[in-house]
């Protein structure tokens, strides 16, 4: 027999029934609390009495009186059943309340901007919750690096996961605030400058849109740096090496330091999708917790990029 698992589970329910006629005092009450047929309470107390061999309750006509055994059962089953009851409500706690770790990944860009202010809000908020944060431009397995959400810039390819669109972060034109002095406010000074691009994202066109009337511009953009990653990517046109095209959230604290300027304000790139990627529709409340945080959060900071 298996050991891990207890003997006459057929039987826990009739037990439990059991502990509800002594604690009611009649077969009629527990009946009635219960919601069931006074026959039916009594033809299961009788099953399980014919299971366990005993006789677990002595009837009178005027009041219950346990056996040895039923005095056994009785006690032992109320401890089971109060084991139970907080076990229960310990999950339901769980779900209600953030508690344990998250693993969380996002690109270099929104690493600064975003999910540091959000995560620090969280665990601010939630003294029993703790975070893995995992910066990386790569995009991570989400089962095999145990993710429990990806923020991730642009369409994600998963089938097998959910993904939650939280905003869609429009590309802009940003240069060192030397270059931009030398640039003048024309679509063909832009193509004559020299860029810097994501290493990933190099393409041999882009388009820009005009913000008033969303017309289209072609632009062939002449490349002479490109870096792996974003960060590195903001550095090298922090010192001058050129313009970049950018996700107005990667580039947001650089402006509000004057460490970059936007060129061409009016004129913006495709608009790229951020979504929240996690592996089940089912998630615990500290995985809720981080999307509802994560989705109020991006609507702040794009409404105020376009204001």
């Amino acid at each position: 027999m298996d050991r891990t698992i207890p003997a006459h589970t057929d039987l826990l329910s009739k037990a439990a029934l059991f502990v509800a006629i002594v604690r009611h005092g009649s077969f009629s009450a527990a009946a009635a609390a219960m919601q069931l047929g006074r026959s039916t309470v009594s033809d299961h107390i009788n099953t399980l009495e014919q299971k366990l061999g005993v006789r677990l309750i002595e009837r009178t006509t005027r009041k219950l009186r346990l056996s040895e055994e039923g005095e056994l059962l009785y006690e032992r089953m109320s401890a089971a059943l109060a084991a139970w009851s907080e076990a229960c409500d310990a999950f339901e706690q769980r779900q209600s309340e953030p508690t344990g770790r998250l693993r969380v990944t996002c690109p270099i860009g929104l690493s600064q901007t975003l999910l540091a202010p959000v995560l620090s809000t969280l665990l601010r908020a939630h003294p029993k919750l703790s975070v893995d944060l995992v910066v990386d431009d790569r995009v991570r397995d989400l089962v095999g690096d145990n993710i429990d959400v990806a923020v991730r810039m642009g369409t994600p390819h998963e089938t097998d996961a959910v993904a939650r669109l939280l905003g869609e972060d429009p590309l802009i034109v940003v240069a060192a605030p030397e270059l931009a002095a030398t640039l003048d406010d024309t679509l063909e000074s832009l193509a004559r400058c020299a860029w810097v691009a994501h290493g990933e994202l190099v393409t041999a066109r882009t388009t820009l849109y005009h913000l008033d009337d969303d017309r289209q511009h072609p632009l062939a953009p002449r490349y002479r740096a490109s870096a792996t990653n974003s960060e590195a990517q903001l550095s090298l046109v922090a010192g001058g090496a050129g313009v970049a095209l950018m996700p107005s959230l990667f580039v947001r604290e650089h402006l509000a330091r004057g460490a970059l300027v936007r060129v061409m304000p009016r004129w913006r790139g495709r608009t790229v999708p951020i979504y929240a990627v996690y592996p089940g529709r089912r998630y615990p409340a500290r995985t809720r917790a981080l999307l509802d945080q994560l989705a109020s959060a991006t609507r702040a900071l794009l409404d105020e990029a376009r204001a």
